[in-house]
């Protein structure tokens, strides 16, 4: 598509959006995304329909640039119009009376003024009318097209019958293998039908012009001759190594119950679509639960993954309540063991933990089969009490490690160690956090990608350890999973992956790239239908606060706390705090501001995993006055020396990671006013390669050096702020800071070194360069995304944010705006970020 729109511009029809499989609408909402992109009009058709994933689409186009057309039925007039061009004359009473059986379907209309045309049931009145024979007794309109083919050879006639059997379309092998003819004798009987127009080339196969004629074809044969047909059928394609596609369909209308191989094949096709085509998948495992005996003791194992199944096609609720269903019902331990670990890790991950004990106890009372499984439950115990703010289960936690490290029982371990991880650090204990967490690591990453993904080992050591210490190593781990697991299909699991490498991104300063994965996953969530992502919500809005853009991050928090009252997951409640003030302050309400953050930390400051964020936002929001910014008393300084005494607790005992002493000298220098302490911040900030928090505290200690009289060293400071500002397009950070230091009088630079205010190449960031560079070469979306050894998603969100940075409406008006800017300087597709 994109090497097509470069060489002209493109038309796009896509009918009966409705018979769309999974894949194919995954392509068209990626498509809406980016069509600005492309050269392309997309026209889009569908019936009316209730499918989940066709509505959201059309929701989601409708909600960009498309224009909805909605086709009423025509009137008796159109539909008299209709057939009288068709006709070449109007027609008559008893016709118009014969075509409202078409009920103002355009398509019906034409198929049955042909079909009375072709039987010879029409006459020419001498009033020029067109009008039905009046010896003809008025016949549905399958009779009507079934008339048609008694004009065919007998085996033509009959041969179509069967094809009606294999669906709208179908390949010649298939015809042969359902008639059990020759080749030659297959083509040479089709003939006559293709000739009819009554079949059509679609390119891989044939297919009946319209699914109409399919239909009463298929209608005319008797329902349990259909199901033989379909049954006979499926077993010569599965003789024959078919694909399982081209079997499924015939095993879900031909099987019968306790038909045990169209079971087998129908939960094996199942569970392998489940991920890829969620939907289908649901259909498929369905109806061989269906075809499965109540007695049967595959049953349960079959509800377990419809459930799973549920989920993933974004119906939680029918997901949890077979689930549910199965946990309480089941008599194979097993099975009841799977399914409640199951369901007890999505409950927990969003949210419910009086839910998530409920079940587990329920689980382990009835009897689970294993000592894997009692472990893997007594984890979630542990998790839940975690949540619930009881640190003591940290030594279960150690205990069940050595327990399956004794068995070495890895897959049992790697859930063992993810566990311990987050119980040390919720204890503040980094040391064991990282030990633990790089042990978990190296035993996910011999695991199938699948499993590397939903034991959540990686995102668990960087979320817990390593982005406390180590922004770049945390960002090099989570692009490893990335590599290790490009083969696993776009789920909750690896969006989640991608959510965290936004987090590492966003406190690393690269707040572009952060908002590409933000939006990614967003996205995902509601096209889906899957929760929304209460942390991914929060940090946009964090960013968009920051850059002036309130709107947008008010909406983004009341997303986030919808999402957290029905439930969702919020694994980093400082963050959504810290979002909440920035909204609350931006409208001006500084009491409501300084109430939520106070609120937030009198609830969040017993974790230590809260603190390096939360400590520093609550002391500048404790030590400013409450609505005049220029002097007066701090809002708060009770609240202000309280963070001081916790930063000071925690780290008399050995409890601060290099987050934490950075946000811990800051915190001191602002409630005693200390430039040294505050210029320690900065260094330890800098060092970690946290670019805003450094720059927040630079504005801090500038603010500090005016005050102590040391104006120049202020300025200084201010302008390195600034320049951080500007790179981030902290807009509204930048006019906060230059209005604060006026106060205690020095004046801000006369540019705030804010590059994307420029109409240039100085308003792309360094990996926007590279991908305009890229395009200006002719390459496309995949092809960037090859050379850059990035995702392709990534590469889209960098077209379409440089392309509203220039002002640019189309790929070719990007590379031509970019070669006029940057011609005289570059010789290379590198620039620098500067």
């Amino acid at each position: 598509l994109e090497s097509r729109c470069r060489e002209r511009p493109l038309v796009l029809v896509l009918e009966d959006l409705h018979w769309a499989d999974g894949s194919t609408l995954a392509l068209l909402r990626r498509l809406v995304r980016v069509i600005d992109q492309c050269q392309v009009l997309l026209v889009v058709s569908t019936r009316p329909t209730d499918r989940a994933d066709v509505v959201a689409f059309g929701d989601l186009a409708l909600r960009g640039q498309a224009l909805g057309l909605d086709l009423a039925p025509l009137d008796p007039a159109g539909v008299d119009a209709l057939a009288g061009d068709l006709l070449g004359a109007p027609p008559g009473r008893r016709l118009s009376r014969e075509l409202t059986r078409a009920g103002g379907n355009a398509l019906f209309v034409v198929e049955l003024a042909r079909a009375l045309r072709e039987r010879g049931a029409l006459v020419t009145g001498t009033d020029g009318q067109i009008e039905v024979v009046t010896d003809q007794p008025d016949s549905p309109l399958d009779a009507t097209i079934r008339h048609r083919l008694r004009l065919l050879p007998t085996r033509s006639g009959d041969i179509l019958r069967t094809a009606a059997i294999l669906g709208p379309s179908f390949t010649v092998e298939d015809l042969v293998l359902a008639t059990g003819m020759e080749l030659a004798e297959v083509l040479a009987t089709v003939r006559p039908a293709v000739r009819a127009d009554l079949l059509r080339d679609d390119g891989t196969g044939l297919a009946f012009r319209h699914d109409l004629i399919r239909q009463a074809l298929y209608s005319d044969w008797p329902q349990a001759v259909r199901a033989t047909l379909h049954r006979e059928i499926a077993r010569r394609l599965i003789r024959a190594g078919a694909a399982e596609f081209r079997i499924a369909p015939h095993l879900m209308a031909g099987a019968q119950a306790g038909d045990r191989e169209a079971v087998s094949w129908l939960s094996r096709i199942g569970r392998r679509l489940a991920p890829l085509d969620p939907q289908t998948a649901v259909d498929l495992l369905a109806r061989a639960l269906e075809l499965t005996p109540p007695t049967d003791p595959a049953r349960d194992g079959l509800r377990c993954d419809l459930a799973v199944t549920f989920d993933w096609a974004g119906r939680p609720a029918e997901a949890e309540q077979l689930a549910r269903a199965v946990v309480s019902e089941t008599l194979d331990p097993e099975v009841r063991g799977r399914t409640a670990y199951w369901l007890a890790s999505t409950l927990l991950n969003r949210g419910r933990s009086h839910d998530t004990a409920e079940l587990l106890q329920q689980a382990l009372k009835a009897g689970v089969d294993s000592e894997q499984e009692r472990t893997r439950l007594t984890i979630l115990v542990a998790l839940d009490e975690l949540r619930r703010g009881n640190l003591e289960v940290l030594d279960e936690l150690r205990a069940s490690v050595e327990a399956a490290r004794a068995r070495a029982d890895s897959r049992t371990l790697v859930r063992c160690l993810v566990a311990t991880v987050i119980g040390a650090g919720y204890q503040g204990d980094l040391q064991l956090a990282e030990t633990l967490g790089r042990e978990a690591v190296a035993i996910a990453e011999t695991l199938p990608p699948v499993e590397m993904v939903s034991c959540v080992a990686h995102l668990t050591f960087v979320t817990w350890a390593e982005a406390e210490t180590d922004l770049t190593a945390a960002a090099a781990t989570l692009a490893r999973l990335r590599r290790l697991t490009a083969s696993v299909p776009r789920s909750t699991g690896t969006v989640g992956h991608e959510i965290a490498t936004a987090h590492v991104l966003f406190a690393a300063g690269r707040w572009d790239e952060a908002l590409v994965d933000l939006d990614a996953a967003i996205a995902w969530s509601l096209d889906s239908g899957r929760e929304s992502w209460v942390l991914a919500l929060s940090l946009r809005a964090i960013i968009n606060a920051h850059r002036g853009l309130t709107a947008a991050a008010r909406a983004d928090v009341a997303e986030a706390e919808m999402a957290m009252a029905a439930g969702a997951a919020v694994w980093h409640p400082s963050v959504l705090a810290i979002a909440r003030h920035l909204v609350e302050d931006s409208d001006g309400d500084r009491l409501r501001a300084l109430y939520l953050i106070r609120a937030a930390w009198e609830r969040l400051s017993a974790l230590p995993m809260a603190l390096p964020q939360l400590g520093p936002v609550v002391a500048r929001a404790a030590l400013t006055p409450v609505g005049d910014r220029s002097g007066g008393r701090a809002a708060d300084p009770g609240l202000a020396d309280d963070v001081v005494t916790t930063f000071d607790s925690l780290a008399a005992v050995g409890g601060l990671c290099p987050h934490a002493r950075a946000a811990g000298r800051l915190v001191h220098g602002l409630v005693e006013d200390d430039p040294a302490a505050l210029a320690e911040a900065v260094e330890l900030y800098r060092s970690q390669g946290r670019r805003f928090d450094a720059a927040m505290a630079e504005e801090d200690l500038a603010y500090a050096q005016a005050r102590a009289g040391r104006p120049e060293m202020a300025r200084a400071g201010l302008a390195a702020a600034l320049a951080v500002y500007g790179d981030l397009r902290a807009q509204r950070r930048a006019s906060m800071a230059s209005a604060r230091l006026r106060t205690v009088g020095v004046r801000p630079p006369a540019t705030h070194g804010d590059r994307h205010h420029l109409p240039g190449p100085n308003a792309l960031t360094e990996a926007e360069q590279q991908v305009v560079a890229l395009v200006r070469e002719q390459l496309t979306n995949a092809e960037i995304a090859d050379r850059l050894v990035v995702s392709r998603r990534t590469v889209e969100t960098h077209v379409s944010h440089a392309m509203a940075k220039l002002g640019c409406s189309s790929r070719r008006e990007l590379a031509q705006r970019d070669a006029a800017l940057t011609a005289p300087s570059r010789p290379g597709i590198r620039r620098s970020g500067s």
